[in-house]
């Protein structure tokens, strides 16, 4: 007996005795179908439910007064968003047959995951920072994946986890749904484009038509200043800011006032002074003694201000420990962005305290408990001028806890610090040591065998209180052994918070965007014995800044030329204002000026105005009652400082350049000929070595010659392949030379620095360069150059890669158990 049923299509549905093209062509002109329209809802139900779940959620955070107006405007992009994304896909997926059908609700699932995913990853963001999830720090970790996937794995809990495995059976779901279609096949009516007609559809069109039309009309309106970051979908925000992260704003035109080079001037022939300066992690002034008296956190702290001088209003100049290092140690702003530009070869605009020092006999030293290469430490402490560097893979840990996600506890650095000033003191060297303590950075772990108190109730709040107290423990037992040798006739200290930490005070956390006064405003301590006072508070405001100018004043140096921002601790005035900024691009910046703090949000929120001499908290926002005028040029200043502090960067960029850019075709150690298209080709690298142990460094320099002027467009590549992948892609010379800017003639000479975590997977690696193009212009997007005349060991790979050098990571040696 013969099956007599008609065929069934990709979906399950019937196909009838038409001819096959004038049956598809009249069923695209039909209205979808229930199950293609249950498809769609299967994915766009769940994200619509996460999407506007999370808003939601945010809007209830932010205002406790909350009408249907306000609400119906916040959510009218989202909404509209996902209108337009189930629209598509329904059309999409109602006008394919086949493998056409298969291969677009393969890449609808997909798409719908990583919209999930996204939605997922923001609301942890929130949870977790108190802060909007942007695509600039979405680029940023990506790009710095294999430095901050630890961060971001110690944020990752059970509960993260099922959601992660719930996202993932909604992903699946239509297919489900598909294969019990095929396995149970159904019989239908035959469609006909005069269905559009039918009362459910043109219910259910309407609908969706008119609420798309209130939608756009809604999302125009304004919301309260506090539910700005909440308005625009966040789909959309993300993308539009990750397209913007690659692009600098230029700032040539910006006037810089030309100054001399810094150097050094001593006044007299006294004996040198030591120096020591500690700083300390995550260390906000409101949680020290003697700053407040509530709780007994750092005794040992307030004791020391009693032999010293306490700054009392100390801040710190950008909400990360990079960037705050930048100011504490050569004296000037750090630029106004998120990347460790400051790492590069010759990118500071002025020498540091360690360079400075070094060229007047001293011996220089930084000691950090965390890895050596995070956030390119290595490079960056090598640019600040330091001689010795020892960092987390350099120290023996036996006995010690690790402290967080990259790094031993404090104590391991006090034998080797004492050490170190005892090899000095036999030579008879005069010293600058820097120590930089971890244990109170996120999350706040107290290590094994310190005895935790209760100082609060919430959780969070207790464990970080009892880092800081561990934190003044090491102190205590590091001036114990400064004691002994005794340091204190000789030696200038220097104790100082590299920045704040948030609590939720303000509804933020840990430090990067936390701009209120817990998150910016940082204990300070200077103990000498050529210091008069001792005992007596620093009154005034004062910043990181001023640390460079406070130790060359005390150590009897004049500076000649050169023009540093900050001034002595010494000087009975303070500054008249001071700017500290975010590490987040573009998302907060204060001026405080005396006992007036206004903050810049950008185009998050309105400013904020508060009275610190009769609003310490920060409850009571004056804008409405601040002169409009005032606020307007404060926020005009602060752009300003921004501006010109990023385009003194970018004009020590320009000048470095010339470094590596030569006409003269250099000395390099393996010729290597490759053609990378007509207009460019590769004529050698140098390496240092081509194997080390996870946790070390390695930096390859690669030699390009351009034939002609580069064309629109191009891009360099680098990728490291082997156990693991890693995109090391950068912007040649350090990101002081694009590849669009190469001119016919050049020999461009470029550092490939490859820094891994003592956790890095041992085997061979191969680094493997290739040239992209992402201009629209051009109309060659995502197109890579073809690469010939290969003359050398290197060999092109598929994906027009060009294999540089095989490197070997050996198998790791712990150094402690």
């Amino acid at each position: 007996m013969h099956d007599t049923s008609p065929p069934l299509d990709e979906s399950g549905f019937v196909h009838y005795t038409r001819p096959r093209i004038l049956m598809n062509t009249a069923s695209r002109l039909c209205p979808p179908t229930p199950r293609t329209l249950l498809h769609v809802a299967l994915l766009v139900v769940p994200l619509s439910a996460l999407v506007i779940g999370c808003k939601i959620y945010k809007i209830m955070m932010a205002t406790d007064t909350l009408g249907v107006g306000t609400l119906a405007t916040a959510l009218a992009p989202d909404v509209a968003f996902l209108l337009l994304y189930a629209v598509f896909w329904v059309v999409l997926l109602h006008c394919s047959r086949g493998r056409l059908w298969l291969a677009t609700s393969v890449l609808f699932s997909l798409s719908s995951f990583v919209l999930l995913f996204l939605a997922l990853v923001e609301q942890a963001f929130y949870l977790s920072t108190g802060t909007h999830l942007d695509g600039y720090i979405l680029i940023h970790a990506a790009e710095n994946l294999p430095m901050v996937h630890a961060v971001i794995a110690s944020e990752m809990g059970v509960a993260t986890w099922a959601a992660i495995a719930v996202l993932l059976i909604i992903a699946l779901a239509p297919w489900m749904l598909h294969r019990r279609a095929k396995a149970r096949p159904f019989k239908s009516q035959p469609r006909t484009p005069k269905d559009w007609l039918q009362r459910r559809n043109i219910v259910y069109w309407g609908a969706t038509t008119t609420l798309l039309l209130a939608c756009s009309l809604t999302s125009t309106a304004d919301l309260p200043s506090e539910l700005r970051p909440t308005q625009g979908n966040i789909f959309v925000q993300l993308f539009q800011q990750m397209q913007d992260s690659g692009v600098e704003e230029d700032l040539s035109a910006v006037v810089i006032p030309r100054v001399a080079p810094l150097r050094l001037k001593r006044r007299d022939d006294s004996p040198k002074t030591n120096v020591v300066l500690i700083a300390l992690e995550s260390a906000r002034a409101q949680s020290f003694n003697p700053y407040q008296n509530k709780k007994t956190i750092t005794p040992f702290f307030a004791q020391l201000a009693q032999r010293g001088r306490l700054v009392e209003r100390a801040y710190t100049n950008m909400t990360h420990s990079s960037k705050a290092l930048v100011a504490m140690l050569c004296g000037i702003y750090p630029k106004i962005q998120n990347r460790v530009v400051e790492a590069a070869p010759h990118a500071l605009p002025s020498p540091c305290l360690a360079q400075l020092l070094d060229e007047q006999g001293y011996a220089t030293a930084l000691m950090q408990p965390s890895e050596e290469h995070f956030e390119r430490a290595s490079d960056l402490i090598s640019e600040f001028g330091y001689q010795h560097f020892v960092g987390k893979e350099s120290l023996s840990g036996a006995g010690f806890d690790e402290a967080s996600y990259f790094g031993w506890e404090d104590d391991v650095l006090i034998q080797p610090a004492l050490d170190w000033i005892d090899a000095q003191r036999t030579n008879k060297k005069p010293f600058f040591l820097t120590l930089l303590t971890l244990t109170a950075h996120h999350p706040y772990s107290i290590p094994k065998g310190f005895a935790e108190q209760k100082y609060a109730s919430q959780t969070v709040l207790n464990q970080y209180l009892n880092t800081l107290a561990y934190t003044d423990r090491f102190l205590k037992k590091l001036w114990k052994g400064f004691d002994e040798r005794g340091l204190a006739d000789d030696t200038l200290f220097i104790l100082v918070g590299d920045h704040g930490e948030g609590m939720g005070e303000h509804g933020r956390f840990q430090h990067d965007a936390v701009i209120y006064e817990e998150g910016i405003r940082v204990p300070m301590l200077v103990l000498s014995p050529r210091m008069d006072k001792a005992g007596s508070p620093i009154t005034g405001l004062r910043q990181q800044i001023d640390i460079l100018p406070t130790a060359l004043d005390v150590l009897g140096y004049d500076t000649v030329g050169g023009a540093l921002p900050g001034r002595s601790l010494l000087h009975e005035e303070g500054h008249d204002h001071l700017y500290v900024s975010c590490w987040y691009k573009d998302y907060c910046m204060a001026r405080i000026d005396k006992d007036r703090k206004l903050i810049h949000h950008f185009d998050r929120r309105d400013a904020e105005v508060f009275d610190l001499s009769t609003d310490p908290s920060e409850k009571r926002n004056l804008r409405r009652a601040t002169d409009p005028a005032w606020i307007q040029e404060s926020v005009a200043e602060l752009l300003q400082w921004q501006r010109q502090t990023n385009a003194r960067y970018q004009a020590q960029a320009h000048n470095r350049s010339h470094a590596f850019v030569s006409r003269q075709r250099p000395r390099i150690a393996t010729p290597l000929m490759a053609h990378f298209g007509d207009w460019m080709r590769l004529v050698g690298y140098d390496a240092e070595q081509t194997t080390f142990a996870p946790g070390g460094r390695l930096v390859v320099t690669l030699y390009f010659e351009a034939l002609e002027d580069a064309p629109a467009g191009w891009k360099l590549f680098t990728h490291l392949t082997g156990p693991t992948f890693r995109n090391v892609d950068h912007v040649p010379v350090d990101g002081a030379y694009p590849v669009a800017q190469w001119k016919k003639g050049e020999f461009i000479e470029d550092r490939v620095v490859i820094t891994t975590r003592p956790s890095q997977e041992p085997g061979e690696y191969q680094l493997r360069i290739g040239l992209w193009n992402d201009s629209l212009e051009s109309g060659n997007l995502n197109q890579r150059a073809p690469i010939s005349s290969v003359l050398g060991n290197g060999h092109v790979d598929d994906e027009r890669r060009l294999e540089v050098l095989t490197i070997h990571v050996e198998a790791p040696t712990d150094r402690a158990p």
